[in-house]
C-alpha cells in the first residue's frame, strides 16, 4: 500500500508535468482478489479498479481521460515493480475497470441482477475489493450497494455458490491429496485451486449473504 501510494503521487506529478488537468474529482483506487483479501504470498499480479466521484456532464470526458492516464501511469509502474499485469485485463488500466460511481452502479446492477453466470463468475475477483488509496466514502457506498443488490436477487448468489461447490476435492477416494498427473507440475499439490480457492469462494458467498463489508477470509468469518 505504501508502495502505490508512492506510485499514485508519481503519477499525478507526472500528469501535472504534462499539462493534463486535475478534475478536481475524489478517486478510489480499488486492489481486488488476493491483495483485496490481505492474503497475497510475496508478489501477486495486479487485480485493480479506480473509482471516482461523477463529474459533471460538460467534464466527464476530461474526468474520464485524467483518471485512465493516471490508472495507466500506475499500473505501469507496479509493473516495473514487479507485480505482474493480470492475464484477464482486470486492471485499472482498463477503461472498464476504471469508471465514475454512477457506471460502477450500473457494472454491479448488471452482474448481480442480469443472469450471465460467466460474467458474474468474472467479477467474483472484485467483490473482495479494498480501498488502498484516495476516498474510503467511495469504496464503501460501493460496498453498500453491492449488499443492496444481493439483497434485492439472490440469483447471483446462488450462482456463486455453485460454482464454489465446483471445485475439484483435494483428495482421492483413498483421501490422498489429488496431485496434479501432468504438465510441467506433475506429482505436484495445486494448494492454491484445490485448497485455498475453495474456502475463500465459500466464505465470499456467506460475506456477500450476510452484506459484510469486511474482505479478509478470517475478517469474514470473526
Amino acid at each position: 500500500d505504501a508502495l502505490l501510494a508512492r506510485l499514485v503521487a508519481q503519477a499525478e506529478a507526472t500528469l501535472a508535468a504534462s499539462g493534463v488537468a486535475d478534475p478536481g474529482l475524489d478517486f478510489c483506487w480499488l486492489t481486488c482478489g488476493s491483495d483485496g483479501r490481505k492474503e497475497q504470498f510475496l508478489r501477486t499480479d495486479q487485480d485493480t479498479a479506480l473509482i471516482y466521484d461523477d463529474p459533471p456532464p460538460e467534464r466527464a470526458e476530461k474526468a474520464a481521460v485524467y483518471f485512465q492516464w493516471l490508472a495507466a501511469e500506475v499500473t505501469r509502474g507496479l509493473t516495473s515493480c514487479g507485480f505482474a499485469p493480470c492475464s484477464g485485463g482486470n486492471m485499472a488500466s482498463n477503461p472498464h475497470w476504471c469508471q465514475p460511481g454512477s457506471v460502477w452502479g450500473s457494472h454491479v446492477h448488471d452482474w448481480v441482477r442480469v443472469p450471465d453466470e460467466q460474467a458474474l463468475l468474472n467479477a467474483a475477483v472484485f467483490f473482495d475489493f479494498r480501498a488502498a488509496y484516495g476516498s474510503t466514502a467511495l469504496a464503501g457506498n460501493l460496498r453498500e450497494q453491492i449488499t443492496r443488490e444481493f439483497g434485492r436477487d439472490r440469483t447471483g448468489l446462488i450462482l456463486l455458490a455453485k460454482n464454489a461447490l465446483r471445485a475439484p476435492s483435494p483428495t482421492g477416494l483413498r483421501r490422498h491429496l489429488e496431485l496434479e498427473r501432468h504438465g510441467a507440475h506433475k506429482g505436484r499439490f495445486d494448494l492454491k485451486l484445490k485448497a485455498i480457492k475453495p474456502f475463500t469462494d465459500a466464505v465470499r458467498v456467506l460475506a456477500l449473504d450476510r452484506g459484510l463489508h469486511a474482505t479478509g477470509t478470517l475478517d469474514r468469518l470473526t
